[in-house]
């Protein structure tokens, strides 16, 4: 089935979550432009993504994994493409946050849910999302989203790596001449 396309001469603030709902339950996927930074480096802005249905029931969609990117209707009408991170069934709520921002999105209720992103295109060459790169996605970064003292204590140890192996190269050869410990120390003859 081949996806619409939204004519960009379109009025975009025009275009209510309500109405995209409608338009993506009977004609299908739809590729939407992409504006802003919050996905980079997956989804950048002046990329186009394409949208597929997922209607929200009275809880989180089952087929619905955390590493999927959702397209959610925020306050004021506004479209966010941000990956979802948890889903809390009980409270029918999302939990979401863009890969490069550095907090979690406020809890979206299920019912601001548009659709999902299934593939985006770059330069005219399309990339599917599939579930396999949810899963790389998870194990690379999941654990510094979920940690954010581990991604503070990663930029601090980098820098302190490098200057240590620089000054093993520049001052090592040199010093090893010189004993550093007195107690190591070869006896004299």
């Amino acid at each position: 089935r081949v996806a619409g396309t939204l004519d960009l001469r379109l009025n975009l603030h025009a275009l209510t979550p309500d109405l995209l709902r409608a338009h993506l339950r009977a004609n299908g996927p739809l590729w939407l432009p992409l504006t802003t930074a919050s996905m980079a480096p997956q989804l950048r802005p002046g990329d186009r993504i394409l949208v597929q249905s997922a209607s929200p029931s009275d809880g989180a969609p089952a087929d619905l994994r955390p590493g999927d990117i959702l397209l959610c209707a925020a306050e004021g009408g506004l479209l966010i493409a941000h990956r979802l991170m948890a889903a809390q069934p009980g409270r029918a709520t999302l939990l979401t946050k863009g890969d490069a921002l550095r907090d979690f999105d406020p809890p979206t209720p299920v019912s601001a849910l548009v659709g999902r992103v299934i593939a985006v295109e770059r330069a005219g060459r399309q990339r599917a999302l599939p579930g396999a790169a949810r899963l790389r996605w998870l194990r690379a970064y999941g654990l510094g989203t979920m940690f954010p003292f581990l991604r503070r204590l990663k930029r601090a140890l980098i820098p302190l790596l490098v200057a240590g192996a620089l000054a093993a190269l520049l001052w090592g050869p040199a010093r090893a001449a010189v004993p550093c410990c007195w107690w190591r120390m070869p006896p004299a003859t």
